[in-house]
Formats: structure tokens, sequence, C-alpha cells
């Protein structure tokens, strides 16, 4: 089965606004976004049409230097919009979301005010999965049923919340590759320091990922049975994470 590679994108260009500690790390140039995207377009058909493209947070950037990018290339992507942020200075407004829709890109959730979802009340969980679900439905006027975790910070009782509130796909900053028919959506979160080389490094590993892993990456963080799909059994080895040095919990961007 084939295995999907999923490049997740924050801010491009020079920053208009002052940034959250460590995340200037994950801004990039204009330049070495179109480097990325032309080594996409530039793979064989098969391994082109397993990466896809994703950006978080909902800066100013992703209409502004992303879409028209893209667009040139024909390629489409996935933009997570922290609710709370809409029409705030440098930050997506409702209508360039709604654009981006129309373009033939897909809109979804990255919570209202970008918190960390594991150390979240009951009633900040309500706000920041069903409350900016909403609200960001309301913005693009069609319902929204993928998410962005921010931080890519999750456990079992926020999963829970989201398999509650009934999104269809759940994007995290796991590293490494996934199945297309898990709901649970490994990324790989571009750095600044990176360029094609390292993607092609990471595709190659990627290759290497086999269900039983996939699925094992669910246990632990769940330490039971995962509630979305069901594991397939393999008789690999484990292997070492693929998520680089310093993209673990603590540190990693989403």
């Amino acid at each position: 089965m084939n295995r999907q590679f999923i490049i997740n994108f924050h801010g491009i260009g020079q920053p208009a606004r002052p940034l959250e500690a460590g995340e200037e790390r994950y801004w990039i140039s204009v330049d070495a976004f179109e480097r990325i995207l032309d080594y996409i377009v530039d793979q064989d058909g098969e391994t082109r049409a397993n990466i896809s493209i994703t950006f978080d947070d909902g800066n100013i950037s992703d209409f502004l230097i992303a879409l028209p990018r893209l667009l040139n290339r024909k390629l489409t992507a996935r933009f997570f919009i922290v609710a709370g942020r809409l029409e705030l200075p440098n930050f997506l407004s409702s209508s360039e979301a709604t654009e981006l829709r129309r373009a033939g890109m897909t809109v979804g959730a990255h919570g209202f005010a970008h918190l960390d979802w594991r150390r979240a009340s009951d009633d900040e969980l309500e706000r920041e999965i069903r409350g900016a679900r909403d609200m960001i439905a309301e913005a693009v006027h069609e319902p929204i049923d993928e998410v962005a975790i921010p931080y890519g910070s999750y456990d079992r009782r926020v999963l829970r919340w989201l398999k509650r509130a009934g999104y269809k796909a759940i994007y995290t900053s796991d590293g490494g590759a996934c199945l297309p028919h898990f709901r649970l959506k490994p990324r790989n979160c571009l750095r600044r320091d990176m360029d094609p080389s390292d993607i092609e490094r990471i595709l190659r590993s990627a290759n290497l990922i086999t269900d039983t892993l996939q699925g094992a990456r669910l246990l632990l963080k769940q330490r039971r049975r995962p509630p979305f799909a069901a594991l397939r059994t393999s008789t690999s080895t484990p292997r070492k994470s693929l998520v680089p040095e310093g993209d673990q919990i603590a540190g990693r961007r989403g």
C-alpha cells in the first residue's frame, strides 16, 4: 500500500509580526519555499501523488506568497487556521480563507488560541476543538472536518475529544510517513535550515515505515487500541524515529 508523506509549512518570507518563542526557526525564505515546491513537481507521478502539503497558523503569507506559487505549479495544499486570529493584522481574513477554498485548497482548524491541548481545561478544549471549527466553517461557508493539533501535542484525552467532535482527519507533527486510511496523520515540519535534500533524505527513510510501526506510534500515544483504525500485522523490526532532533514534543511546532 502506498504511503503518504506530508510536508508542513508555517510562515514564508519576512515575518511582519512579532513571533512566538521558537517560531522563527519554522519561517522559511521565499526562495527556499519555491525550491521545495519545484522539487515536488520534479518527482515522478507516483511519488508526487503521495506527497501532501499543509500550512499551519493562518499567516497572511499563506495567501500572499504560498497560494500563487502553488497555483503556478498546479499543486494543492491544506491550510489549518487558528480561528481566534482570523481578521487580525498579518493573519488571514475570512475572505482570504474563502479564496483559498475557491482556488481548490482545503481549509481546516488549528484551534482557537494555539494552546497546548494536553494542558487545556475541558472548557478550553471545547472552544479549541468545537468552537474554532464552527467559527472557521462560518467564515468559509462550508463544514470543517480536518484538524491540525497545535504543537503536535496530544494524548488519549485530546484524541477522545477529537473523535467525539467528528473530525475525519487529524494531523500531528510526529514525522515520517502515514497510511491513507489512518485518521491520525503524522507530518514533517520544515525548518529554515532545511532544503530539498533534507526532504529527499526523509522520503527515502519514510519508505521503510511499515503498517506495524504506524500502529505502534498510535499505541504509544494512546496506550490502548487506536479508536480510529485497526492495526495491521507485520514482521518488520523497530527502527530509529524519523523525527529530526529538536522536533520532539517539547520543541516542535504545529
